[in-house]
């Protein structure tokens, strides 16, 4: 998941809008394939040269045998006419002379053709070695990419479970929630009153009930002066369970309804190290750097600029 700023007509602090998982899968999933077919054209490319050079070397290795054929024909004509001859016919010297001239000339072709055949076989290895090494670090590097492709897709998934279904996420360790204390039917609680139930039930470890309080006193006084801390700490609630994904969603939700309360720091902070904790290092250095630019005094930005030296 990856934030940024957005402007802001009635604050000028910045805003961070969050955006949806699916467009940095689906950009991961290009990067795979163009590598993949990276690998693929560079492959049959190399291949096709290797092909080529082998089929010069057919052909150089048959002219070679055609011209060691020849040569021994002759060798072979030459002790002939040595034997049956005086030395002393015109004609024979004549021939001698055609036929030694002949056999040099293909010797010099054979030394040629020999040349060139060790030429050949020095470029096929210098074509392939590059080529061993260097695919297999491609095939590699779309290895790593399926890996962090699958992994930002199930992270997506958590995040489209919360929003479409409100449940808990995959592989949660969190017992049942102890229910908070009951109150009488007929008695109306003040916001003052619900905050302070559900910020006893989060100091007792009691997470659900808490975030079941804030929730509460959200929905039925929206205009309460606890109303930004009951939303930081439901996004508590979430980040003690380790579910960072919806911990950075509700975190969010302090930033934008509550711009000028004084819960904006703390969320920046909290989804900085929520990124952090999900291994995402790019938002995270990106939030905690948005923090100490925008509120460069506060005591979360002391925090933050220790946590950005880890970077360095």
């Amino acid at each position: 998941m990856e934030f940024r700023r957005s402007p802001s007509s009635g604050h000028k602090k910045g805003r961070f809008k969050p955006i949806n998982f699916l467009k940095k899968s689906n950009a991961m999933k290009v990067i795979v394939l163009f590598l993949a077919a990276l690998v693929c054209i560079f492959s049959c490319a190399v291949q096709q040269d290797v092909v080529t050079l082998d089929d010069n070397m057919s052909i150089l290795e048959r002219r070679v045998g055609k011209a060691e054929t020849e040569n021994a024909v002759l060798k072979k004509q030459m002790e002939i006419l040595t034997k049956t001859g005086d030395g002393k016919d015109q004609d024979l010297r004549s021939k001698t002379a055609e036929n030694r001239a002949a056999v040099d000339r293909l010797n010099e072709e054979i030394q040629a053709v020999r040349g060139k055949f060790e030429e050949t076989e020095f470029l096929i290895k210098q074509r392939l070695e590059p080529f061993e090494s260097t695919q297999k670090g491609k095939e590699d590097k779309v290895i790593q990419l399926e890996k962090t492709l699958l992994d930002l897709e199930k992270r997506l998934a958590r995040i489209e479970g919360y929003l479409n279904m409100g449940s808990q996420p995959p592989g949660s360790q969190a017992g049942p929630a102890q229910p908070a204390k009951k109150t009488d039917p007929g008695q109306v609680l003040s916001d003052n009153q619900i905050y302070a139930k559900g910020k006893e039930a989060f100091d007792r470890g009691e997470l659900k009930a808490a975030r079941n309080l804030f929730q509460d006193l959200i929905k039925n006084h929206p205009a309460s002066v606890h109303a930004d801390n009951a939303q930081f700490w439901i996004g508590e609630s979430y980040y003690n369970e380790k579910w960072y994904e919806k911990a950075i969603l509700e975190y969010q939700k302090v930033i934008e309804k509550y711009p000028k309360g004084n819960k904006v720091q703390s969320s920046m902070l909290k989804q900085g190290l929520a990124f952090q904790n999900l291994g995402d290092k790019i938002n995270a250095r990106l939030l905690l750097k948005e923090l100490v630019r925008l509120y460069p005094t506060s005591s979360e930005a002391n925090i933050a600029k220790e946590k950005l030296k880890e970077y360095q």
